[in-house]
């Protein structure tokens, strides 16, 4: 281990947090829930059809 915290792990660890509270705002929003609606849809979606391929 070179050091305790390289800046990149850092910074991923400052932005989690942010990361969490946006994602919990999102479904207030009417229009937002939908949208991240139909993504995780396509998510789902999609990882069957590449298991399909796998």
């Amino acid at each position: 281990m070179q050091g305790l915290f390289s800046l990149w792990d850092m910074v991923r660890l400052a932005n989690m947090p942010i990361v969490f509270r946006f994602l919990r705002i999102i479904p207030n929003i009417k229009y937002m829930s939908l949208v991240v609606r139909t993504l995780l849809d396509l998510v789902k979606n999609v990882r069957s059809f590449a298991g399909i391929l796998v």
